[in-house]
């Protein structure tokens, strides 16, 4: 059977993974394209500048999630507000239902 879609976790780099790149390009040779993919790195993937702050938001972010229906990884990626708070990424379960999608049968 072929898959119509790959699932979406498989692309996701956890936040220590990323700190360790950010890492390794500070001590790059081409220091102005490596300074492009930090900038880039910061602005996709949150600040990274405070790990335990982000730690911080994602902890806050369980008492959101519902077993199974909303979920936040350890390493989700946390985007920083200027407004007192923070955007966590989470798992949100959809149903074949809600998807519009029939369940496929046999």
């Amino acid at each position: 059977m072929e898959t119509l879609f790959d699932p979406i976790h498989s692309a996701v780099i956890e936040a220590e993974f990323l700190l360790e790149i950010a890492a390794l390009l500070e001590t790059h040779p081409n220091r102005a394209k490596a300074t492009t993919v930090l900038d880039t790195l910061g602005e996709r993937c949150g600040s990274g500048d405070d790990p335990a702050r982000a730690k911080a938001y994602r902890e806050g972010a369980d008492s959101l999630c519902r077993d199974g229906e909303i979920e936040v990884d350890e390493g989700a990626a946390v985007s920083m507000g200027n407004d007192g708070g923070a955007y966590v990424q989470a798992w949100l379960w959809v149903s074949d239902e809600r998807a519009g999608l029939a369940k496929e049968e046999g």
